[in-house]
């Protein structure tokens, strides 16, 4: 019996997290996806990424407690 409730729980904690990889690749898998590192690759938290079509694409990395990401943020080697 308490294997069986024991699996139970694993079981819908792991849907619960599939659930939530899976909307989170459908906001952020092309980003991702069928993509190349492009320059400046990285600076600070921010990595970047050109799709095929030329888009460039910005991943902020979050540090481990992070749990807000900030409101702006500003490039160094760029200015509008």
């Amino acid at each position: 019996m308490w294997v069986q409730v024991h699996w139970a729980i694993i079981t819908i904690r792991l849907m619960c997290a599939l659930k939530e990889i899976g909307a989170w690749m459908k906001v952020n898998g092309d980003a991702i996806y069928s993509t190349r590192p492009v320059a400046p690759y990285k600076e600070g938290n921010i990595c970047f990424t050109q799709n095929k079509d030329g888009r460039v694409n910005a991943i902020y990395l979050a540090a481990k407690k992070e749990i807000t990401l900030p409101a702006n943020y500003f490039f160094e080697r760029y200015k509008a």
